[in-house]
């Protein structure tokens, strides 16, 4: 009685698995079973070769290889394998293999992909290395590149390049401690996406779910409270509040990240890696972008204050509503940029660190010298020298809210810098430091929350630097407290007919 044998996948380790077993057991009945399309496999794209892998010379070896095409090399081997009697089959395999295995086959053979793990039942520490490929039209590229594994680019048959890179666009890898402990020594740095993705990849408890989810309601209640109150002010100037509520409804989109997390932690077990792995993609997008785009906007605040000391005469006349506009585009531009960049892991620790500390730094030192520049031009008008300022009450009035101003913004722009610092220490520092697996989980937990509740802290330091502010939220705090308790009156109370 013949070998019965099960391939399942007909991509290029499929089809090569195959036609060996045929060659090798000529008696033996194959079958290759598929569950999609060729053209939808990722055999169906990529090109491969033969490198040589020289860890003394890699930065200057050249050598000849050979290439292989997968949608010529495969159509190739099927062909080779349906003409030694091998039977290609569509047909939907159940995770595990038992189902398949009680059907009859003696040999079952995973070639299955990016979903062999799945099928095998394998858990997330076993991945496979997924890429994104990119046709470029360069009919003069003669030779192949490749750089470190991460990305590589191979001539085709129709002279276009073939661009790989070993990362999934919409993707991030589930790095395990050992892995960023590894990366660390050897690099010297620590891979910000892999702490992100090993401090995700933890099971939380309902109790955990419960209450992160009660402060997350609260600090968004908070929020909104903020942003109406700042929106009522009448002061500063409109730029300026318009950037500092582009800076606290920012908070949001930790909110986004946070419930991302969260369904990546409850639904993993019901979904493929690939699945998860998108999800906390952008839910590490949008924590790196609230991230650089909070440390941004304190040199938005600086240079709102520089453009309101350039147009000093007429700022207060003229909304200029430009100037918030540029300054807040701006800023998520360039925020989007770090964060796409920190998610593809172009960037780690020490750039980020440094990123932070210089933008910090330089908001600091910018502030001084406009609070400089203004205090001398406040005290000019004073004394009534003409000759350096041109005295009118609203000059004088703007001067006064540009010392006011900066005086208020030198506390915050220290708080928020600092902060952003401690999110990424408080993020990586656990696991480089290599604590028990109980103290670290908990430590990130306590750091993670209050990371993900600033609010709680960012909202009441505002109202508590910026009387304008205040006082908004105390006037609508006593209409809703008359609204639920309205105030007695004593009927014997004599009142004066003034």
């Amino acid at each position: 009685m013949p070998t019965k044998i099960a391939v399942i996948g007909e991509g290029v380790i499929g089809c090569s698995t195959a036609l060996q077993l045929s060659l090798a057991l000529p008696d033996a009945q194959i079958t290759v079973l598929f569950d999609r399309p060729f053209k939808e496999t990722c055999s169906a794209g990529p090109a491969g070769l033969f490198r040589i892998d020289d860890e003394a010379n890699r930065h200057c070896i050249h050598y000849t290889a050979f290439a292989s095409e997968g949608n010529k090399y495969v159509p190739y081997l099927k062909s080779r394998c349906l003409s030694n009697d091998i039977l290609f089959k569509e047909q939907k395999v159940a995770p595990g293999l038992a189902e398949l295995a009680d059907s009859g086959y003696d040999v079952i053979v995973n070639c299955g992909g990016l979903n062999g793990g799945v099928l095998a039942g394998d858990d997330d520490t076993v991945y496979p290395i997924r890429g994104v490929v990119l046709d470029v039209d360069a009919h003069w590229h003669k030779h192949f590149n490749y750089k470190d594994f991460i990305t590589f680019t191979i001539p085709n048959h129709f002279k276009k390049i073939l661009f790989f890179f070993t990362m999934n666009i919409f993707s991030v890898k589930l790095a395990t401690k050992e892995e960023v402990l590894d990366r660390s020594q050897d690099t010297g740095d620590v891979n910000i996406i892999w702490v992100f993705t090993f401090n995700s990849n933890r099971d939380s408890t309902l109790f955990e779910f419960f209450f992160v989810t009660f402060l997350l309601l609260v600090s968004l209640i908070i929020t909104i409270i903020g942003v109406f109150c700042i929106s009522r002010s009448n002061s500063p100037h409109r730029n300026n509040r318009f950037i500092v509520t582009a800076g606290v409804l920012s908070w949001l989109e930790l909110l986004i990240s946070r419930s991302l997390v969260f369904g990546f932690q409850f639904s993993r077990e019901n979904e493929n890696s690939e699945n998860s792995s998108q999800m906390l993609f952008w839910a590490a997008l949008f924590r790196y972008h609230y991230m650089f785009f909070g440390v941004h906007s304190l040199l938005c605040v600086t240079a709102e204050r520089g453009m309101a000391t350039v147009f000093l005469r007429d700022y207060e006349n003229k909304p200029r509503l430009w100037i918030a506009v540029t300054l807040i585009t701006a800023n998520f531009l360039i925020s989007l940029t770090y964060a796409f960049l920190a998610v593809f892991q172009l960037i780690m620790m020490k750039f980020v660190f440094t990123v932070c500390l210089v933008v910090t730094v330089s908001s600091m030192v910018i502030l001084e010298i406009i609070y400089f520049l203004n205090r001398k031009r406040l005290a000019a008008l004073v004394r009534h020298d003409s000759n350096i300022v041109f005295y009118t009450l609203s000059t004088k009035y703007q001067l006064q809210e540009n010392v006011q101003s900066c005086k208020l913004i030198r506390p915050a722009l220290i708080a928020v810098g600092a902060f952003i610092i401690f999110m990424i220490l408080t993020e990586c520092l656990p696991i480089i430091l290599d604590f028990p697996d109980d103290v670290e989980h908990w430590c990130n937990l306590i750091f993670d929350t209050m990371v993900y509740t600033n609010s709680l802290v960012v909202v009441p330091t505002l109202f508590l630097l910026m009387d304008s502010y205040r006082k908004v939220f105390m006037h609508y705090y006593r209409q809703i407290k008359e609204s639920i308790h309205p105030p007695t009156q004593n009927p014997h109370r004599k009142r004066s007919i003034f």
